[in-house]
């Protein structure tokens, strides 16, 4: 936004704003944090309509460009005991591309040559109990499902034709499923293993990997 006024003309028009929060509510049943994450840009570039000042293609064509990122989830975390807590989220997780291109025709019709619509959205629910068996071991397991989506059109005008063509136009999704275990275990000051297993499956192919873990660090 600082930099809009002395970049060149043809990176058009800038603009920006984004916001985060969160919030916690401790209860005797536990905390829950509500927390959230937006952002939204846009570049565009108006179309000069007076033929006469035509200095180059550009000059004829205008451009939008919007992109959106927004993140939202609720958290709930409860401890038992003296060793161990559980903690929960459920979330939702968008990006979106929008991209427009518009161009005057001779007789100075603004006229539609280009646009492209990319929206991806994922609902998240995670949940894995953290428990500390003793002073040298801590155990987490857990689980991650994911619901991922999308909605995809791409349309684009022939060349001199006046009527923009759908050449993609697709919305669906699928669901991933992961599961894991992970153990952090120091034999002494300067020394841990992170060991475990992390197990996947995706329901559109239907492929599973399971797949070892194994960390040392030694300090």
């Amino acid at each position: 936004g600082l930099l809009a006024p002395i970049l060149p003309e043809e990176m058009g028009k800038l603009t920006y704003q984004d916001l985060s929060f969160k919030l916690n509510f401790p209860t005797k049943a536990g905390t829950f944090s509500l927390w959230g994450i937006g952002a939204y840009d846009f570049q565009g570039n108006d179309a000069v309509s007076d033929s006469t000042k035509w200095e180059k293609s550009d000059d004829r064509e205008e451009f939008k460009t919007k992109l959106t990122m927004a993140a939202v989830g609720l958290n709930y975390k409860k401890i038992v005991g003296n060793s161990t807590y559980l903690q929960t989220t459920l979330a939702l997780t968008e990006n979106s591309l929008d991209w427009s291109e518009k161009r005057f025709d001779n007789n100075l019709q603004l006229l539609p040559i280009r646009e492209v619509t990319d929206y991806r959205w994922k609902y998240t629910f995670t949940g894995f109990v953290n428990h500390k068996l003793g002073a040298k071991h801590t155990n987490r397991t857990g689980f991650i499902l994911d619901r991922m989506m999308y909605d995809i059109q791409i349309k684009n005008a022939d060349v001199n034709e006046n009527m923009l063509q759908t050449y993609v136009s697709e919305k669906n999704g699928s669901n991933l499923l992961r599961f894991y275990s992970q153990s952090k275990i120091t034999p002494a000051n300067n020394l841990a293993f992170n060991v475990g297993v992390h197990v996947q499956y995706f329901i559109l192919n239907k492929k599973y990997t399971i797949e070892p873990r194994l960390g040392i660090r030694w300090n």
